[in-house]
């Protein structure tokens, strides 16, 4: 339960951008129900920020409000990219080691077991955060985000090549399974799919999210466009 404060609701938005990258790999893993959670988390954050911005007075906190609602309009366009597209969530099922094929290396990089790990969690956690740049335009940082995946997949290997312990190693396998399907699904959201529009209705906008909804389907509600402000 998430507390309905200014601080509440902006530390909902980070935890739920951090999370899109995971909930895609659980997709992959077949616990659908996650997703089915992470979509309704979005949409009752969605709602919140509504209310919020209906019982707030001051002008600035106001453009505070709407600035967390325009990034979690653009978080669930990346959301019904991955979850809703059904040639997409098909392509997210497929077994892991399908994904080694078109999975790309950079430059590697000497690092220890436990960076290597700690290199992969970030980068699953800012996969939302790229998301938002390249909707603002900053194409540089998705950019950089796409080559420090490939640099990780290569230190990956290098690793594993420097290994002679069994379980290191099969640890090191898992790692690479993980990075070449975040490669897949972080060039689906940024470098494939369109922008998102504000000005564009989500893809969802005539569906209205149910707990009851069908197999395979994990529907996000539209969002309304205005803004509530008292005159003064």
């Amino acid at each position: 339960m998430h507390s309905d404060t200014f601080y509440g609701l902006h530390k909902w938005e980070c935890y739920l951008f951090q999370k899109l990258g995971w909930v895609a790999k659980s997709l992959q893993q077949g616990n659908e129900l996650k997703v089915t959670a992470y979509v309704d988390s979005i949409n009752r954050l969605e709602m919140a920020l509504h209310n919020k911005i209906a019982r707030t007075h001051c002008p600035d906190r106001q453009d505070d409000l709407q600035c967390l609602l325009n990034n979690v309009d653009c978080l669930k366009h990346c959301s019904n990219i991955l979850f809703n597209t059904s040639e997409i969530t098909k392509h997210l099922k497929r077994e892991n080691d399908s994904y080694k094929t078109d999975c790309q290396s950079g430059n590697e990089h000497e690092s220890t077991f436990q960076s290597l790990h700690c290199w992969l969690k970030a980068k699953y956690e800012k996969l939302g955060r790229m998301c938002l740049s390249r909707n603002h335009g900053n194409e540089l940082y998705p950019k950089a985000y796409m080559q420090s995946i490939k640099n990780l997949k290569a230190s990956l290997e290098h690793k594993l090549e420097e290994l002679t312990e069994k379980d290191r190693k099969e640890d090191i396998k898992v790692l690479i399974n993980y990075t070449c399907f975040l490669q897949k699904i972080a060039q689906i959201l940024l470098e494939d799919s369109p922008l998102h529009s504000s000005s564009q209705p989500s893809h969802s906008s005539s569906k209205k999210y149910s707990s009851k909804s069908s197999k395979h389907h994990y529907s996000v509600g539209s969002s309304k466009r205005h803004r509530t402000r008292k005159s003064h």
